[in-house]
């Protein structure tokens, strides 16, 4: 009835405005109180009209949100924090049950705390830009990087946007490279990027049995959320389905499975059957992570 009601008295008032008008011998102050009452219940009219204008825009095209983002029934994710194991993906209406979802496991919305705590927003970025040399240099071998979108962020509270670039952006690392990389990264940084002016975080890590460095809870949920950021991402590409077009993953198998194996060649292990049987640090070694197996949540 509203919806009738309001257009009808935009009319009415309108008429009743032109008629003050011609009585009125000073008309510039009339012309301008006309004109905000009008640009007032315009925008009132479409508020009501149009739902979208008076809800979150993120929320209302959350149809398309599982291609920006995983997905999870609030519920599924409480019970599988209670039983120890990872909750399934939710492929359902995203519309109807909005208010039922979450973005993150129990897990990986822990990681995002120690995230915050160790404070990565300062030197890391996660926002790509629409800039021809920025998505040049996100892009892995024939994978363009997708830009930022506002559908990644619409569980993220608070974001982590950043606002410098000290370290490489984080927003399209997930999958990039195996939990055992990001461990020996975290653990010391040097030794998989030189150069590196990050700091070592040892805390995270145990490091009391024969001096090798074993990831403490913090340290594995930091990285199950570093898993997330851009996993899920997806990029419509109209070369699918025969040139009918469709939506796929933006990191392609071959360039995730590239990046996985110079990233596993890097990753310091202790090999225990070398150096006459007490063991040995090693780059690399023969627990290569399986291609296109690193998900979110993962564990060494």
């Amino acid at each position: 009835m509203l919806v009738y009601v309001i257009p009808i008295l935009f009319v009415v008032l309108v008429g009743i405005l032109l008629l003050i008008l011609k009585q009125v011998p000073e008309k510039s102050a009339m012309l301008t109180g006309i004109g905000i009452g009008m640009t007032f219940i315009i925008g009132l009219t479409f508020t009501m009209l149009i739902p979208s204008f008076n809800e979150n825009w993120s929320q209302n095209t959350a149809k398309d949100a599982s291609r920006y983002h995983a997905i999870y029934l609030r519920s599924d994710v409480e019970k599988a924090d209670k039983d120890g194991t990872t909750p399934p993906l939710y492929k359902g209406d995203t519309n109807v049950e909005f208010g039922k979802l979450v973005g993150y496991t129990a897990q990986q919305e822990r990681g995002r705390r120690v995230y915050q705590r160790e404070g990565c927003m300062y030197c890391h970025s996660q926002q790509i830009r629409p800039l021809k040399g920025e998505i040049a240099r996100y892009s892995i071998g024939t994978s363009v990087v997708p830009v930022a979108d506002e559908r990644e962020y619409i569980w993220d509270q608070p974001h982590f946007l950043g606002t410098r670039r000290i370290g490489p952006d984080l927003s399209r690392e997930g999958g990039k490279y195996s939990d055992d990389w990001h461990y020996s990264h975290f653990y010391y940084p040097r030794q998989m990027v030189n150069g590196s002016i990050m700091p070592a975080f040892t805390w995270l890590f145990d490091d009391t049995d024969k001096n090798i460095p074993v990831p403490k809870q913090d340290a594995r949920d930091l990285v199950s959320y570093v898993q997330t950021l851009g996993f899920y991402r997806q990029v419509y590409d109209q070369s699918l389905n025969g040139g009918k077009g469709g939506w796929r993953p933006w990191l392609k198998p071959q360039d995730q499975q590239y990046t996985q194996n110079v990233g596993e060649s890097q990753v310091l292990r202790i090999d225990p059957n070398i150096n006459g049987g007490k063991g040995a640090q090693i780059r690399g070694g023969d627990k290569l992570s399986p291609t296109n197996k690193v998900i979110p949540g993962g564990t060494l």
